[in-house]
């Protein structure tokens, strides 16, 4: 099996902060209580020039210079994100032109949340075969958030930013062992977002599958690793709600 490494982690953050208590005034709760349900303090809002694409562009070029690589070393790119402005092309065509990184394969992976992860886990097996794979993570989710009806409960979630990676075919520091993915259609409607619509969120349903299927999916790529979960140091998820990371551990 190829050596797999990651390096040049990296992220980009538009530089608009909305706090708690702006949010706690425009719907009328305490700024604790949005704390206290979802864990977060602030989230960062896009300006009128940044997209998807540019807020990918500044992770991943500080990526390349973490990684002591140019644009031309890259064997593919991918892009994980649910807030593509448009249906196609996706983020990845728009990056790879700002990048000036013609001719190698730019894909996307369209899944809000876990696009990253599924972009990450895919990379890896795209970089024994093309090389080193630029991995993104990048969402706009303010302008989704804009689109009414906007409701607490999603937009005390939700924020905008980006984040990368560089997958090797080689060994590094930080070694890449194995990567699990699965998904249910089952519940396709209990967070979706239509081609014309609001953002619909059933956050009950939503947290209940999470905590069950974050347990599972974690204690059998552990184990299938030939590890216990007392040999794991650090545990980094998503963090989409603080209550289901507890509910998790």
């Amino acid at each position: 099996m190829t050596d797999l490494s990651l390096t040049g982690f990296a992220h980009a953050l538009p530089e608009r902060i909305v706090t708690n208590a702006e949010l706690a005034a425009e719907f009328a709760v305490e700024a604790s209580w949005i704390r206290d349900v979802s864990g977060i303090e602030e989230r960062r809002y896009a300006a009128d020039g940044d997209t998807p694409a540019t807020l990918a562009h500044r992770a991943a070029l500080l990526s390349l210079e973490r990684a002591g690589l140019s644009p031309k070393d890259l064997g593919a790119i991918v892009v994980g994100s649910g807030s593509g402005p448009r249906r196609f092309p996706g983020i990845s065509a728009s990056l790879q032109k700002l990048l000036g990184a013609p001719g190698i394969p730019a894909l996307d992976v369209p899944l809000a949340s876990v696009g990253g992860l599924f972009a990450l886990a895919l990379a890896a097996d795209l970089a024994p075969r093309y090389g080193p794979v630029l991995v993104v993570g990048s969402e706009v989710m303010s302008r989704v958030l804009a689109i009414p009806p906007r409701v607490k409960e999603t937009a005390i979630l939700f924020g905008d930013g980006a984040g990368s990676c560089i997958v090797l075919p080689s060994s590094g520091p930080h070694t890449l062992v194995d990567a699990r993915m699965a998904s249910d259609g089952t519940y396709e409607d209990d967070l979706a977002l239509p081609l014309d619509g609001a953002l619909a969120m059933n956050g009950r349903q939503v947290i209940l599958q999470a905590n069950r299927k974050l347990q599972a999916a974690t204690t059998d790529l552990v184990s299938r690793s030939g590890l216990t979960l007392d040999d794991i140091g650090l545990f980094v998820f998503h963090q989409a709600n603080s209550n289901l990371l507890r509910q998790v551990a």
